[in-house]
């Protein structure tokens, strides 16, 4: 009798051992597969998360290289305004201190030389005689006095058959000269000779600008 308790007991204690083992490596296995799932699911989600970070910067990376290009651009035109308004305010004022009142006496009495030669020579070929009127030199207030005081001092016949010398407020450096009552018109004061020698360099300007955004694309 006790042997067979004996034996019972042994048995029972080993398919219990035996399924305790059983359920243990069970468990081990699910425990196993379940951690391998949840790695190659980490995995995954790591590689998405990773593959959308390298396309969301390689976008960024675009974006900002596209608005550093527009924003290089438009500081070279933005550079390029500036320096065309730059030598165009040099070349306003060299140019006005290049028409000194010493200077405008030599164009202008060139204007009036001319002017006289072509009135004598219409005079000679039509047998009559013809004055030196009709010729109206427009000088800025500043300089007036001491253009007006040169012609009547060398021109003084001719001031009296129609050439005038003119003061006009609108003019800051050079002169205008009106022939056939103002129909006809040559400006060379230092706003329109300056504006003359600015649009011939724009165009050279122009040029630098555009190859210097070329250079930065």
């Amino acid at each position: 009798m006790n042997q067979e308790l004996q034996s019972l007991l042994e048995r029972i204690q080993k398919e219990g051992v035996e399924k305790a083992e059983t359920e243990s490596a069970r468990i081990i296995e699910n425990a196993r597969k379940q951690a391998q799932f949840i790695i190659e699911e980490a995995n995954k989600q790591a590689n998405a998360i990773l593959e959308k970070s390298q396309l969301e910067a390689k976008q960024f990376t675009e974006r900002a290289r596209k608005t550093l290009e527009h924003a290089a651009r438009d500081v070279v035109l933005t550079a390029g305004e500036a320096i065309t308004s730059s030598i165009e305010q040099i070349v306003y004022r060299d140019v006005n201190t290049a028409l000194d009142v010493d200077l405008l006496k030599q164009l202008i009495a060139k204007f009036v030389d001319a002017y006289i030669q072509l009135n004598v020579h219409s005079s000679q070929e039509s047998g009559e005689r013809k004055s030196g009127g009709g010729l109206e030199v427009l000088v800025s207030p500043e300089d007036y006095k001491a253009v007006r005081d040169f012609f009547i001092k060398n021109y003084s016949s001719e001031l009296h058959k129609g050439i005038e010398i003119k003061s006009d407020s609108e003019i800051i450096k050079g002169f205008k000269v009106r022939l056939s009552e103002g129909h006809i018109e040559h400006d060379l004061t230092g706003k329109a000779i300056a504006e003359a020698i600015s649009n011939l360099l724009r165009p050279d300007i122009a040029e630098i600008v555009h190859k210097s955004i070329q250079h930065q694309q």
